[in-house]
């Protein structure tokens, strides 16, 4: 059905791990998805934006090249699992028609449909994206106050020393991207972001670690 109906957004309680980019978040969540009441999801980069037209725009042509169809390929794999119950090409195919029939949809109403297929396990959702903004962070306490948060930490230095190698990984005899501490700033401006927006959730909804 490609009607958006009317959400009820008190139906699910969610638990989004909130920290910057790597920082073990994909590790953190894939431990916590093997609690049998709950089920890790990939990073889904549904919050970024008011709907999900964005994730459905061309990727830059350098991901192109490097084989990246789609801006958030964990999306995909989510409703290829869930919707379609594969990994196969034909299930992956059938979940980017799926998500270009809905690109009207927000990010909240794309994860009732998997948090749906879930259920009755409660849902784990890790995308650094969700920290990236205000506006991110408020999209998910709407769509959601019944969620919980899991704030992340991990040591700057160590998380910029990380985010080198795996840009030389990606992009291997490129030049570092600008000036290292701009990586540490922003560890700095999403970790306030976190603490900042964790003084608006209710006692017992979240936890940093």
């Amino acid at each position: 059905n490609r009607t958006r109906v009317a959400r009820d957004p008190g139906r699910f309680s969610p638990v989004f791990i909130l920290t910057s980019a790597i920082s073990f978040s994909s590790v953190i969540c894939a431990m916590l998805g093997q609690h049998p009441q709950l089920a890790g999801l990939p990073e889904l980069k549904l919050f970024s934006n008011a709907t999900i037209r964005e994730l459905e725009e061309p990727p830059p042509s350098f991901w192109l090249a490097r084989g990246v169809q789609h801006r958030s390929p964990g999306l995909v794999r989510a409703i290829a699992q869930y919707k379609f119950h594969s990994q196969s090409l034909d299930s992956l195919a059938e979940a980017k028609g799926w998500l270009q029939a809905r690109s009207e949809w927000s990010g909240a109403h794309i994860l009732d449909s998997i948090l749906e297929e879930v259920a009755p396990r409660q849902a784990v959702e890790k995308s650094p994206e969700n920290s990236l903004t205000d506006s991110a962070l408020r999209r998910l306490a709407r769509a959601y106050p019944k969620a919980r948060y899991l704030h992340l930490t991990r040591h700057p230095v160590t998380t910029q020393r990380s985010a080198q190698e795996h840009w030389k990984r990606i992009f291997p005899g490129s030049p570092q991207p600008g000036e290292p501490m701009a990586g540490v700033s922003s560890w700095v401006d999403t970790h306030s972001r976190i603490l900042r927006f964790s003084g608006s959730v209710d006692g017992g909804r979240y936890l940093r670690v």
